[in-house]
């Protein structure tokens, strides 16, 4: 800023001078100038710079994806599960903890639902509460893939030909991030993280998986 108010003076200096002295003024007209153009860039640069940051900054880390680590994760198993769209199988360390912390929440009046389930260490998925209280909508489910995460074509192949792919807003290539909502049946949203886990991930049935919940 400084070089900024030093380079308009010049230039007023440079205006009034050439008035009376024409090879004197118009040089420092000219560098003025250039001096002021290059400097005001920086200026502008540098603040929209600041902005940004401060931007992603204030944003409340609850109420968006959580990307899993950059760490080249641990191999997924290599044994195909099955199990059928319609077999309505959860994960018995989903079904012993989501609901009813999920209802604890809403009791206590908020619409905060942020969980990680890792395997082996490794997220491989995520349970977000998305409201839109411009709609008047305070539960909408999400449930969040990166199956991009693992760098592997056959797995990105089985997500693709998934049975419940429909249930998916966005196609995952184009963004590295499979999304879907399922309002407040977070019953039928557990179902369809649990297939995909399964039939996508092979994840066995009988897995451990580590469910936590991020809190205020």
């Amino acid at each position: 800023m400084g070089v900024m108010i030093a380079a308009g003076i010049v230039f007023l200096v440079g205006a009034l001078t050439a008035i009376v002295a024409p090879p004197v003024g118009v040089a420092l007209l000219i560098g003025g100038g250039i001096v002021l153009v290059v400097s005001s860039c920086v200026y502008l640069a540098m603040d929209y710079k600041q902005h940004t940051q401060h931007s992603i900054s204030s944003n409340n880390p609850s109420s968006v994806p959580l990307f899993p680590s950059q760490n080249t994760p641990e191999p997924l198993p290599q044994q195909p599960v099955y199990i059928t769209p319609d077999s309505g199988f959860v994960y018995p360390d989903m079904l012993r903890q989501l609901p009813a912390a999920y209802q604890q929440r809403l009791k206590a009046g908020s619409t905060d639902f942020f969980v990680n389930v890792r395997y082996h260490g490794q997220m491989v998925m995520q349970f977000i509460n998305c409201p839109d209280p411009d709609k008047g909508i305070t539960q909408d489910i999400g449930i969040f893939f990166y199956p991009e995460t693992y760098d592997n074509n056959t797995l990105m192949r089985r997500f693709k030909n998934n049975a419940f792919i429909h249930c998916f807003s966005t196609p995952f290539y184009q963004d590295e991030v499979a999304d879907a909502y399922f309002g407040s049946d977070l019953q039928k949203a557990m179902q369809v993280a649990s297939y995909i886990l399964a039939t996508v991930y092979y994840i066995p049935t009988t897995a451990h998986l580590d469910i936590h919940l991020e809190t205020n």
